[in-house]
Order: C-alpha cells, then sequence, then structure tokens
C-alpha cells in the first residue's frame, strides 16, 4: 500500500510540476519573455573577487544574479551593502543550507533557486562558481546571442583552465590568454526543464535536449553529464566557453587550501582541503586573443562599476584577508599534525615558493625524526 501511495504521490508532484512549466511559459509568452537569465552562485570568502566577476556576467547580459554567501569572514556583507542599490544582484543567505544537516547543500540552493527563477518568468538559470567566466570568443557577443544561435533545453561550456602564476589578484583577462582545455562543463538550463537530479556541473536526465555551444549534440563522457567526449578537445576552440581561473596565483592557491571556520556540525578529515591537486599549470593547449579595443572598452566599464558603487576601499580588505589566510596557511602547515602527510604531499604538487617550502620542510622534519 505504500509503495502504492508514493508512486501516486510522485505522478502528482510531476503532473504538479508540469503543469507549473506549462503556465509560466505561456505568461512569459504573453510578455514576449524569450531570454531572460538567471545567474546562481554559492560564495566562501570571496569578496576579492566577486565585484569583478559580478561586472563581468552583467556585462555579456546577464540579467540578474543571485549570490548565496556561505560561512564566510571576510568583508563580503560590506560588498553586499555597497551594492544594496545594484537591483539585478542579491546577497542571499546561504548558511541556513549549510549550517543543517542538508546532505548536499549546494544542489539544494540549486534546485530552489531555479524554481524561484521559473516563477519569476526567467527563461534560463545558469549555476556558475565565482572563478568561473562565461566568455565569448569574440569578447562581444553576449549569453543572449548564445540562446539565439543554439535552441536546447541545456546547452553545455566547456571549461578552459586559465594558466596563471606568480601575480595576486590579476584581472580575469588579459589581451593574451594561455590555458588549458578541460573535459568538464557547465550549462545554461531551460526553465522548461523539471530538474530531478543535478549535479554542480548539469542536469542529470538524458530524455532533455543537450547541445554543445556549437550546436551539435552534447556527448556525455560520463553518467553524470559533467564532461563531454575527449575527441572535443582536439576541436577548435568554441565561440562560447567558461574561463576558469582554476588556482589564480600560487599564494591564492596557498591561501585556499585553508578550510577556515569549521562548521560544528560537520566532522573533517583534514585541515587542509584534500581534494586539491596541487598547483598544476598542465600543458598549455588553448590559445585566446582578445581585440585590446574591446578589453579596454570592458576594462575601463569595470573601473565605472567600482568607482560607483565605492568598491574599492571593500575590495582591498578583502584582498588583505587572503594574504592574512596564506600567512596562517603556512603556519598551519608547519604546525599540521602527521597525520596531514599524505594530504600537504598531495596539496603542495607544483609550489615553489620559497615561503611554502620552508614551513613544508619544518613540517617533515619534525615528523621524520
Amino acid at each position: 500500500m505504500r509503495a502504492y501511495l508514493s508512486v501516486i504521490k510522485k505522478h502528482v508532484i510531476n503532473m504538479f510540476l508540469l503543469g507549473e512549466v506549462f503556465f509560466f511559459k505561456m505568461i512569459r509568452k504573453i510578455f514576449f519573455i524569450k531570454h531572460r537569465v538567471k545567474l546562481v552562485a554559492i560564495a566562501k570568502n570571496e569578496g576579492a573577487y566577486l565585484a569583478e566577476w559580478i561586472h563581468h556576467h552583467l556585462y555579456f547580459k546577464f540579467d540578474s544574479i543571485d549570490i548565496y554567501i556561505n560561512n564566510t569572514d571576510d568583508d563580503t556583507m560590506e560588498l553586499a551593502l555597497k551594492l544594496s542599490k545594484l537591483k539585478t544582484v542579491r546577497f542571499l543567505d546561504g548558511d541556513k543550507y549549510f549550517k543543517s544537516n542538508i546532505d548536499a547543500p549546494q544542489i539544494t540552493i540549486y534546485k530552489k533557486a531555479f524554481s524561484k527563477a521559473r516563477r519569476l518568468l526567467y527563461s534560463h538559470v545558469v549555476f556558475l562558481d565565482i572563478d568561473e567566466f562565461w566568455c565569448s570568443t569574440d569578447f562581444n557577443s553576449t549569453i543572449k546571442d548564445s540562446l539565439s544561435e543554439t535552441h536546447a533545453d541545456v546547452v553545455a561550456y566547456e571549461w578552459v583552465n586559465k594558466i596563471e602564476d606568480r601575480k595576486m589578484f590579476e584581472r580575469p583577462f588579459q589581451p593574451y590568454i594561455v590555458g588549458k582545455r578541460a573535459l568538464q562543463v557547465k550549462v545554461v538550463v531551460s526553465t522548461d526543464v523539471i530538474i530531478k537530479d543535478m549535479n554542480p556541473h548539469n542536469i542529470t536526465r538524458g530524455d532533455y535536449a543537450y547541445l554543445l555551444a556549437d550546436g551539435r549534440k552534447f556527448e556525455k563522457a560520463c553518467n553524470n553529464f559533467s564532461r563531454v567526449d575527449k575527441q572535443e578537445l582536439s576541436k577548435p576552440i568554441k565561440k562560447y566557453y567558461i574561463l576558469h581561473r582554476i588556482n589564480r596565483s600560487q599564494k591564492e592557491y596557498v591561501a585556499s587550501l585553508s578550510r577556515g571556520r569549521p562548521l560544528s556540525f560537520k566532522k573533517t578529515t583534514s585541515s587542509f582541503k584534500s581534494n586539491r591537486n596541487g598547483f598544476g599549470k598542465g600543458i598549455e593547449n588553448a590559445y585566446i586573443t582578445i581585440d585590446s579595443i574591446k578589453l579596454s572598452i570592458y576594462e575601463e566599464d569595470l573601473v565605472k562599476f567600482i568607482s560607483r558603487y565605492n568598491l574599492e576601499s571593500v575590495i582591498i580588505s578583502c584582498q588583505h584577508f587572503i594574504c592574512e589566510t596564506f600567512a596562517a596557511t603556512l603556519i598551519n602547515i608547519r604546525k599540521a599534525n602527521k597525520e596531514e602527510w599524505d594530504v600537504l604531499e598531495k596539496v603542495l604538487v607544483g609550489i615553489d615558493l620559497e615561503e611554502v617550502l620552508d614551513s613544508y620542510t619544518t613540517f617533515k622534519e619534525r615528523w621524520s625524526q
């Protein structure tokens, strides 16, 4: 009986969702809303980077941005206050999802944000991290242009991992970008879709129309739809892609290894982010040239954006926070327990900064005796 009732419940919910999708699709049609795109992100101690990330996506015609703030110690909320008059950007409480026993808080936020976006008459939703920038190779075409050129339930944009090294807080874009292409994708999803299962990269339901950024069929390379087939890497970079600032500079990477303020109910096996695989530059195989005039116009607009909302001081404060976190991470490395040996050996691969190596040597000498 319970199994029967469970099936009935699923069918009722599905019928309700289908009705909701149809209703809001008709409303958008009545009001001639074709492409209205919501961008959703989760941020933790990202205040040093948020202004340029927000500006970038508004510049490329994303209609609005929701940023869920999670377990943050820097001055992100001061930045949020300064941007409160910018009605296209909202800062929301992410802690209530992460400070609970929710198994997958990130996915829970994404699903709730997606449902809200549909009811607010958005046609599409994109989920990105703060180190990911939706881009066009001509540095002119927008997200609206991409959607006009590619008609699908889901459009997948491939990663280009930017290769960076020494300079802290470097701007995301330069006239010549060097990177490494990756199989991973991020997607734009039509709100006419019913999301049942998803991961941070994609929704995972095969009966929808999935296309690549160039309009060809998306051939998934794994069951969770997070990667394209390897053959895509041998083809030219598509017109639309995701620039992934995977590590930024070495100091920023090392600072990112610290877990920060722990969540009391979550048990961690390491004081460091053990899912990192080292500062790997990788093999350069992606080269993107940006027109100097277009880049100059973009940079001028960014400077005006920062000035208009008086963001410079809070950005500098958040940069200082990262520098302080880097210094604290050096201390944590020196004082780490022996159980961190394998973790540190992995996460510090590729790092050649003298101060980091000195701390790592001190750690090893303490536990080699």
